[in-house]
């Protein structure tokens, strides 16, 4: 189901901006290998509207969470693209990040 919901957002904001309004539920999916976390970075990737609109603390959180019990490289690609879209940074999410990733549990 991912795999085709990455396949039809790309290069078409209307389709978007309709499976962004599922990223509470993608969320909820994210860490069981059913390419959910793919489907929203692809989603996310230089679409700095969704990225300011939709990466909150939450998301974050649950990258890192995954990062932390799997250790796998890929959370760390996800973190990585919603610092910057278009090669331009999000300074907002680089921050919450930062805060994220250099609190004391971690």
């Amino acid at each position: 189901c991912y795999r085709i919901l990455k396949h039809n957002q790309q290069a078409y904001r209307k389709n978007q901006e309709y499976i962004a309004g599922w990223f509470g539920f993608m969320q909820t999916q994210i860490g069981y290998d059913i390419l959910a976390e793919d489907t929203m970075t692809a989603l996310l990737h230089n679409n700095r509207k969704l990225l300011e609109a939709k990466i909150k603390i939450e998301e974050i959180n649950t990258f890192v969470e995954l990062l932390r019990k799997n250790r796998e490289c890929r959370y760390i690609d996800h973190l990585a693209d919603l610092c910057s879209s278009k090669d331009k940074a999000i300074p907002a999410t680089q921050e919450i990040i930062c805060a994220v990733v250099l609190h004391v549990k971690n």
